[in-house]
């Protein structure tokens, strides 16, 4: 068996379905949406022919195109369990806002992937959601996101830099010290980290905080709960051209600094 079409009349797909099925290059669906909504029981990943073929196809059985650039429709309110295991032929992911929940294993071994961002108001990722993504380098986390299961960012050797606008004190997130790249190499860029480092110390992680400093703000809060800490500041300043402008920050800037923003000749005076 080299190639499988699987109707939209087919909504379960039983455990070991697909069992040894390891000659199986192509599976042919007649949309997305048709295929978002096929369960797989049991998390055995050989019930999902994709776990063998890596290639999925959208049309009729005559008539078809492979799909690399995954879009699910608006509509889709969960991906399930093991949808998309082992769609190596994957090289980007489009999620709606309709999209709450992505189950277990439901982008596993996605190796062409290399960067995600879950769209606000998503709730909850799985376990093992994103393991084995080897190319994800990129994360973009919403602030409606309550949950982080077990496991889901093992074997992303390359995911440096995980953008999370969640809120610490209503996450759940499951085996935080044992995800991510080792030694702490994964940059978590967030609001607050004096927050996120008082609720979750032992995450495998280096935290970021995210700062704007605005010329019409007091911005002394800000700064005395970053004191110590980890972080990129963006400076909203007017800047007059022509003549000289001046500004004040509590710690080093550099002329090469200045000049890849503000353009050569720049000089800094201390």
């Amino acid at each position: 068996l080299t190639s499988i079409y699987i109707p939209a009349s087919v909504t379960t797909i039983e455990s070991n379905g697909f069992r040894d099925c390891t000659a199986l290059e192509k599976v042919i669906t007649p949309s997305i949406a048709a295929w978002c909504g096929i369960s797989f029981p049991g998390n055995n990943a050989t019930s999902n022919p994709l776990n063998y073929a890596h290639h999925l196809y959208v049309g009729s059985k005559e008539s078809n195109s492979e799909v690399t650039d995954l879009v699910v429709p608006t509509g889709i309110e969960e991906i399930k369990a093991l949808a998309f295991y082992g769609f190596t032929a994957m090289t980007s992911l489009s999620l709606p806002e309709t999209v709450k929940k992505i189950d277990n294993y439901a982008f596993y071994g996605s190796t062409g992937l290399t960067e995600v961002t879950l769209p606000e108001g998503f709730e909850e990722l799985g376990h093992y959601v994103f393991d084995g993504s080897t190319s994800l380098a990129s994360m973009v986390l919403p602030s409606t996101l309550t949950k982080i299961g077990y496991y889901s960012f093992m074997n992303v050797p390359l995911l440096t830099d995980v953008y999370c606008n969640a809120d610490p004190s209503t996450l759940s997130w499951q085996n935080n010290g044992s995800q991510f790249i080792a030694d702490k190499g994964t940059y978590f860029h967030v609001a607050h980290p004096s927050a996120w480092i008082a609720t979750f110390p032992d995450a495998n992680v280096t935290y970021i905080g995210e700062l704007t400093l605005s010329e019409n703000d007091d911005n002394s809060e800000v700064l005395e709960e970053n004191d110590g800490l980890l972080c990129n500041v963006q400076l909203t300043r007017t800047l007059r051209s022509g003549s000289y402008n001046t500004f004040a920050v509590p710690f080093d800037v550099s002329s090469e600094q200045l000049e890849s923003v503000l353009g050569e000749g720049v000089k800094v005076k201390e």
